[in-house]
């Protein structure tokens, strides 16, 4: 028989049942923290990465070198995928960020009816 050790400190029978579900969760969730994954599609030069480097307030992906309209047009689609954490408040966020340079870059948008 396996036996549970219980720290009697940290156990407050208040919060035992249902009516202490929420306090409970909020704590766990507290402790393991969330995890996220963000993926952000489109042409070169659109702005993805100064988009995600504004919402954050942090430079999260630096910049990159500008390509010219034929290196565009050359280019294959690029998934870049970064992996950050935060901790605001005492709670833990796992952001990870999946860029994909090129995405839409070689569609025609003069299509005859």
């Amino acid at each position: 028989m396996k036996s549970t050790t219980v720290d009697h400190d940290m156990l407050n029978t208040s919060e035992l049942g249902f009516t202490g579900l929420p306090n409970q969760i909020h704590r766990k969730v507290t402790k393991k923290g969330f995890k996220y994954t963000i993926l952000i599609l489109g042409e070169r030069g659109l702005g993805k990465r100064s988009f995600i480097n504004s919402i954050y307030s942090k430079p999260i992906y630096p910049d990159t070198k500008k390509m010219s309209l034929s290196e565009r047009c050359d280019a294959k689609i690029n998934i870049v995928s970064k992996s950050v954490d935060f901790i605001e408040k005492s709670m833990k966020l796992n952001l990870s960020i999946v860029v994909a340079d090129g995405f839409g870059d070689s569609l025609d948008e003069n299509i005859d009816d």
